[in-house]
């Protein structure tokens, strides 16, 4: 037995992160049973891995930026970062081996932490990952692309759908109080369906407080589901209308569940907008672009300017009758006519394949040997 324990720690900032986490788990608990495996995370992201019953009772629940006093006290341990760079740095200082998965590599203006620094740094592919490695030279050597990472147990799609599904993923941003804006988009979303239909709202446990502390949305329901019910929802709704998110982009495709992505509440979800509007087909897009006097985000800002404009910019939409007025008559011109398209992937995208979370665990597998 390989008593070598792993840490797996995803940042808090929306689900995508600790559903990346939850993916690589399951692929080590299948493919390398004998190996420990611990999630170690806060708020939404420690919500996200207690639902998802993957883990167990192998779950310790800690503040942002520190460790678990146990972590490499007792032993060689593999700690292993989504996208969590404040706990690295505590990883790196008690000397712990660890590696990184990164699946914003792509976007960054510069290295939130140096890939030399760690035993295996990984960055997950999509479009401007290979190009930014170019531009790094000898310096993104030691960063590997991975293919995308997604959960590989999920239940078919079906044939009957019925339903409606507003998709906020982990919305609360970390910098700001964007609740008017998931609010607006609720209350939007729900005047354009029949009153007869009622609205299934799907977020995290800290955006559905956020959401309702200003009150119940008459015809709309706000919940928290865990994975397996979230997609077995997506799997059997007739329509998703979502937020740019990685994970929810990823499990509409697998599922199959026609959909219409909404203006991104944070910074990554404006970054993220043009590589789906290029590469997925099938899919009804609205951006920040297409509302008068609104615009997408520019590359290049700081991350904490960014988050913090975008969620002024969904704030002011929030005010603005005009806008609203406009993002209405746009959703609800998608919705009269469709959408009626299960996504697929056109030609030329940078995914080769979904397993992802295969390689991961089979690396994490192959370090903690090494430590032992």
């Amino acid at each position: 037995m390989d008593d070598t324990p792993v840490y797996l720690v995803p940042v808090t900032f929306g689900f995508g992160p600790a559903a990346l986490a939850t993916a690589v788990a399951r692929q080590i608990r299948q493919r390398h049973p004998d190996l420990p495996v611990v999630g170690v995370g806060n708020g939404i992201a420690f919500d996200f891995l207690r639902s998802s019953g993957v883990f167990g009772g192998g779950l310790v629940e800690w503040p942002p930026g520190e460790l678990p006093d146990s972590v490499g006290r007792s032993g060689p341990a593999v700690t292993v970062f989504f996208a969590d760079f404040d706990r690295l740095r505590v990883a790196k200082v008690r000397g712990l081996r660890t590696v990184v998965v990164d699946p914003l590599y792509w976007m960054w203006e510069s290295d939130p932490a140096e890939p030399t620094s760690v035993d295996r740094y990984f960055a997950l592919a999509f479009p401007g990952v290979a190009e930014r490695l170019t531009q790094r030279g000898n310096h993104g050597e030691a960063v590997r692309i991975v293919s995308q990472i997604v959960d590989l147990e999920t239940p078919a799609p079906q044939t009957q759908r019925a339903g409606t599904v507003l998709n906020l993923g982990g919305a609360v941003a970390p910098m700001g109080d964007n609740r008017r804006y998931l609010r607006t988009l609720i209350e939007l979303v729900r005047h354009t369906l029949a009153p007869v239909e009622d609205l299934l709202v799907t977020c995290s446990s800290e955006a559905r407080k956020a959401i309702c502390r200003d009150g119940p949305i008459p015809g709309a329901t706000v919940s928290e589901l865990p994975f397996s019910e979230m997609m077995s929802t997506l799997g059997r709704c007739a329509r998703l209308l979502t937020l740019p998110g990685q994970s929810i982009m990823w499990e509409a495709l697998r599922m199959r569940t026609p959909t219409v992505v909404l203006p991104g509440a944070n910074y990554s979800q404006h970054r993220q907008l043009g590589a789906y509007r290029r590469f997925f087909a099938g899919m009804e897009f609205i951006g920040w672009d297409d509302l008068d006097g609104y615009h997408m985000l520019p590359a290049g800002l700081p991350e904490e300017r960014g988050v913090t404009l975008a969620v002024e910019l969904g704030n002011r939409l929030s005010a603005d009758q005009c806008g609203r007025t406009q993002l209405a008559k746009l959703v609800t011109g998608i919705l009269s006519c469709g959408p009626s398209e299960a996504p697929t992937l056109r030609d030329g995208h940078p995914w080769q394949d979904f397993g992802g979370a295969v390689q991961v665990a089979d690396e994490i597998y192959a370090l903690a040997r090494e430590v032992r």
